[in-house]
């Protein structure tokens, strides 16, 4: 329907234009007569008539005049009707202009609104697809730390008991195994945080065993810490009147290139002839639970 409104004001455009050119040549033939008219009324003037005293007008010239005062009194009337037609034209034309420009400010205020609503779908699809990426980014996460809890090594503390070495020196023997499902890599039982004491006093020990090593699954590595104690301590150890403690951190990665440690400590009285695990009081027995850091050194 806009169309066709369309090609009809531009056909009435046309229509008008025609017209308009048509009045301009009516005009333009007025104005000449006028000009003849001026010009004979000029000569009229430069030579006056000669009075005489009886006036005889010819037939001709009456007749003369007559057609030219009909003449002159169509072309006011064609004027007028120009003039009148001319401003209809005008009027026409502003009000198909007018529309047009109605039509012009509606299909533009359509084109917003759609832009507006294109753009709206383009934000709520957006905001969809960076949902799913990031469920898609915690649930690949959770999918890899899952991953890792299920085939990363757990070293426990298997086996820990007093003994004697070859040398009859009394010796603290721990043994550690892997527990996990892969291979604990680089293992290290830290001498500046393994140590034993009785009562107060620290023992003079040494640790004996392969640090840096590798301990596969279901696998097993020992250590052995030979000890010497001074009197008193050693008579009332023996009297079972202090306990001896070994407390320790043996440190370890995975193939995932994730760090990981296991906190140990056990606790001896003579009457009891084993260790026992010490309380939360008097040191703790852990395993880390460092997952998740393979996604943190990302």
């Amino acid at each position: 329907m806009s169309a066709y409104i369309l090609v009809l004001g531009k056909r009435i455009l046309t229509e008008l234009r025609g017209l308009g050119a048509t009045l301009l040549g009516v005009q333009e033939q007025i104005r000449s007569i006028r000009d003849q008219q001026e010009a004979t009324n000029q000569q009229q003037q430069q030579y006056p008539p000669i009075l005489r005293a009886e006036l005889h007008i010819p037939e001709s010239v009456e007749r003369d005049r007559q057609t030219y005062e009909k003449k002159h009194y169509y072309l006011q009337k064609w004027l007028t009707l120009g003039t009148w037609l001319a401003f209809s034209a005008a009027a026409i034309y502003a009000g198909v202009a007018a529309y047009q420009a109605c039509l012009t400010r509606r299909a533009i205020r359509n084109s917003e609104e759609s832009f507006k609503q294109t753009l709206c779908q383009m934000k709520t699809q957006t905001t969809a697809q960076q949902t799913t990426a990031s469920n898609s980014a915690l649930t690949l996460k959770t999918i890899i730390s899952n991953f890792h809890v299920e085939q990363r090594p757990y070293v426990v503390v298997s086996r820990f008991e007093m003994t004697k070495n070859a040398a009859g020196q009394d010796t603290v023997h721990i043994a550690f195994g892997n527990v996990g499902r892969t291979p604990a890599l680089d293992l290290y039982l830290d001498p500046a945080t393994t140590h034993a004491w009785v009562g107060d006093t620290r023992l003079q020990m040494t640790i004996e065993g392969v640090s840096h090593s590798v301990i596969g699954s279901g696998q097993a590595q020992d250590f052995y810490f030979p000890w010497t104690l001074n009197e008193p301590y050693r008579t009332q150890f023996i009297n079972s009147e202090r306990d001896l403690f070994v407390r320790g951190i043996l440190r370890y990665s995975d193939v995932f290139g994730c760090q990981h440690s296991t906190t140990f400590c056990h606790q001896y009285r003579k009457n009891w002839n084993e260790f026992r695990v010490c309380t939360k009081e008097q040191g703790p027995n852990t395993l880390d639970r460092n997952d998740d850091c393979g996604e943190r050194k990302k």
